[in-house]
């Protein structure tokens, strides 16, 4: 008993030490088109400090979009709150690089930008969620595992109603062979979510 209480110690320091070696670096503005701006999310081009400039979104925020942005900043989002959306353009380029080591240098930039975000917010930050979902699935691009487990789980403890993080937890853990521990995350991503019809099929494509 006493090993196996050690042997996840270990793993535990192991996977925190991997996520502190995982953030660079802080990545630099992307400098995005308006192509990359398209997709992003709408509120992106209405932050504190512009995700491009001179600035496309020449009308002035809507007063819905003005409210939600103030309360994503109370909750304890870090004004800096931009560079998630420059993680969002560093991630497109990543997957769009036709160059291996573009790639993940691209989505590790990436990650340094989410962790930005991340270190100056506090956890009641309506993205916190949302944060570490897309730094773990960077982190499991980048075969990070151990630190992508950690990552996803910590998604999962934000906010047990992320399909996606349950999802993509149990896809990391059936890549390592560990098919009954992703089954089991699947069943308790079902047991918090009990209408995601994403997770069921997901559970019936990996129940042997």
């Amino acid at each position: 008993m006493h090993v196996f209480i050690h042997h996840q110690a270990a793993r535990l320091l192991g996977a925190l030490a991997l996520l502190a070696l995982s953030a660079p670096l802080l990545a630099g503005n992307p400098h995005a088109s308006l192509n990359e701006l398209a997709p992003l999310p709408s509120w992106c081009l209405h932050t504190p400090a512009p995700v491009i400039r001179p600035n496309p979104a020449t009308r002035a925020a809507s007063p819905e979009m003005t409210d939600w942005l103030e309360r994503v900043e109370t909750s304890g989002c870090a004004r800096s709150i931009h560079h998630y959306c420059w993680a969002l353009i560093w991630t497109s380029r990543g997957q769009r690089a036709r160059d291996a080591s573009q790639r993940q240098a691209h989505w590790r930039e990436a990650v340094s930008d989410l962790d930005y975000v991340l270190d100056r917010s506090t956890p009641g930050c309506l993205l916190h969620a949302e944060l570490l979902l897309q730094k773990a699935e960077l982190l499991a691009r980048l075969r990070e595992p151990i630190a992508a487990d950690l990552t996803y789980r910590l998604a999962i403890d934000a906010d047990p109603d992320l399909d996606k993080a349950y999802a993509g937890l149990s896809r990391l853990l059936a890549l390592e062979g560990r098919e009954a521990e992703a089954l089991a995350i699947l069943e308790q991503g079902i047991a918090a979510n009990p209408e995601s019809v994403f997770l069921r099929k997901r559970l019936q494509r990996l129940r042997p």
